[in-house]
């Protein structure tokens, strides 16, 4: 294995994925799926590994370990006290990171050491310390030293340890911490009986984990039905849906789960977006919507979801432009984003969409007003455009 240690971590990591950042397709043997067998040593250090989308900021991650960001910057949520950008900077602060997460105005990364730094909007503890609003110091979140992926929700944020094990912090309110209490705190605690977990994904209050044998296992907020229970209780540890899938996606109240041939979502189907067409309504079920898919996201209203050939398919609302199609026609099933590009990723903000593609690049569509689409400007785009200022 190389002694590169973001590659060595990298072949840890395998496929880890949440909604709201993109993973690059690296898996145990070095090979990249779709990409002709390139293996990870083939590829350029500053190629785009990763695009997450928060609510109105988006950030990109290289395969060198890089970090850069753009669009709103009200919380310093692009890792400078600096104005909004509509164009992608750079990350100074980092330069090992080996995942990469955006929560509604908080980012976090996982760094080749183990360790985990956030940075931006901390007003419940998400970045992980406790006593400051906004923060850019990029303290190392206390307690964890053996991250092998990060995610972020609005208030809070979880990491995978290399066990196995996940650790959350931040707010707490409907128990999206998992630890059976509605008490918010800043520093990580592991979540008690949770094992074998592969990828974690948080969006809003709720918290779903996917484990070895593909078990989904969602917790928090459950006004909607977004935890697959059945019911709209909410669950403050993990409840196991009974869904066996190979990647997870998670929307501000909904959360959709896949394999190579099968998508399930549930949760809140307004405008459409768990694509079982409907537009309003609830369904607090697992449901079959789509054939199959290889990686998902989910923002406010859309849900979006990347087939094994590299297409990408989004339902839902389409007011911004969001889901690619070239118009602003909202959609009750699974629709083609409109590009001849293959993507191998694909992540959702509140209102726009970020997709990696396959040669290494970052484009975007949707909602642009705080430039979070890094095209230079704060136009909507209803097809996807290459990111402006990446390396």
């Amino acid at each position: 294995m190389d002694d590169n240690p973001i590659v060595r971590r990298l072949a840890i990591l395998a496929v880890f994925s949440a909604c709201g950042r993109l993973e690059f397709d690296v898996v145990v043997d070095g090979a990249v799926p779709g990409d002709g067998n390139v293996g990870v040593d083939a590829i350029s250090p500053n190629a785009i590994a990763a695009v997450v989308a928060g609510d109105a900021h988006s950030c990109a991650r290289t395969v060198g370990g890089d970090v850069y960001c753009w669009g709103d910057n009200q919380r310093y949520q692009l890792g400078n006290t600096a104005n909004s950008t509509t164009m992608a900077v750079q990350v100074t602060a980092i330069d090992d990171a080996i995942d990469i997460a955006a929560g509604n105005r908080h980012v976090c990364a996982a760094r080749a050491t183990g360790a985990v730094v956030c940075w931006g909007n901390n007003s419940s503890g998400q970045v992980g310390l406790p006593s400051t609003l906004t923060d850019v110091s990029f303290t190392p979140v206390a307690g964890i030293d053996d991250a092998i992926g990060v995610t972020a929700g609005w208030s809070h944020s979880c990491a995978v340890r290399q066990s196995g094990a996940v650790a959350c912090w931040g707010g707490n309110v409907n128990g999206e911490l998992g630890d059976g209490t509605t008490m918010s705190r800043p520093n990580a605690v592991d979540i008690a009986g949770l094992a074998n977990v592969v990828q974690v994904a948080t969006m809003d209050e709720h918290t779903c984990a996917r484990q070895s044998d593909g078990a989904i296992q969602c917790w928090g907020w459950n006004n909607r039905g977004q935890l697959g229970t059945g019911d709209t209780s909410i669950h403050r540890t993990p409840f196991d849906t009974g869904v066996r899938a190979d990647a997870l996606g998670l929307g501000q109240v909904h959360t959709c789960a896949a394999n190579t041939n099968a998508v399930w979502c549930w949760g809140d189907a307004t405008s459409g977006k768990l694509g079982n067409g409907v537009m309003s309504g609830m369904t607090p079920s697992p449901t079959m919507v789509f054939g199959g898919g290889a990686w998902l996201a989910g923002g406010y209203d859309h849900s979006c979801v990347v087939t094994s050939a590299g297409e990408v398919f989004c339902s839902g609302g389409n007011a911004m432009g969001q889901l690619g199609t070239g118009n602003l026609t909202p959609t009750t099933s699974f629709v083609a984003v409109q590009s001849p590009r293959m993507f191998s990723s694909v992540g959702a903000g509140s209102f726009h969409t970020c997709a990696v593609t396959r040669s290494g690049g970052a484009m975007c569509w949707g909602w642009g007003l705080f430039g979070q689409l890094g095209t230079g400007d704060s136009a909507n785009q209803s097809e996807p455009i290459a990111v402006m200022g990446l390396p």
